[in-house]
């Protein structure tokens, strides 16, 4: 038997508890902010260096994190700092949302556009795309201006390509057969 990765474990774990406590959409935002916080603050340096006791990453953990999440968040973050695993934190944070996504039925998906476009056209994308595949879908956007005009749509293992790069290979590849 496959053994699980300790992020999914500490994932799955945390999933547990927040469905016994109806929280586990306010856990996934938890676990957002603070892999902001991380990233930015270099907290995470300190929070995985062996030179810093134990007492007093959780006196971080607390001045950062204390009044800004749920209890449970922050009992995991006393965990990972504990158990020395801060190095899993966004592989935990990854794991556990594709857990609360898959839970929610919710899709992720990535709008890749050949040019910036209003938020009023990605709603309407995003629409017809859960329309189409009957499911609620996150959508991530960047911009690729190889795509020349268009977009393309990933969402799990469908592709919708409905750029104008795409379209014109496929003129091509006609013309040469």
């Amino acid at each position: 038997m496959a053994k699980k990765s300790p992020a999914r474990r500490y994932a799955q774990a945390l999933f547990k508890i927040g469905v016994d406590n109806k929280c586990e959409k306010i856990l996934l935002d938890d676990l957002h902010q603070v892999g902001e916080l991380l990233k930015e603050e270099g907290l995470m340096f300190l929070l995985d260096s062996p030179k810093f006791k134990l007492s007093e990453k959780i006196s971080l953990l607390d001045e950062v994190f204390e009044n800004n999440i749920n209890q449970f968040s922050l009992k995991l973050l006393y965990l990972l700092a504990e158990n020395k695993d801060f190095k899993y934190f966004f592989s935990i944070y990854n794991s556990y949302k594709l857990i609360v996504y898959d839970s929610l039925k919710i899709e992720i998906g990535e709008l890749v556009t050949a040019v910036n476009i209003d938020q009023s056209s990605i709603n309407n994308i995003k629409e017809k795309l859960e329309n189409n595949l009957d499911k609620k879908i996150e959508l991530t956007t960047s911009i690729n201006s190889e795509l020349i005009a268009g977009f393309v749509a990933k969402v799990g293992d469908k592709v919708l390509d409905a750029s104008a790069r795409s379209y014109l290979m496929k003129m091509k590849k006609e013309i040469k057969d």
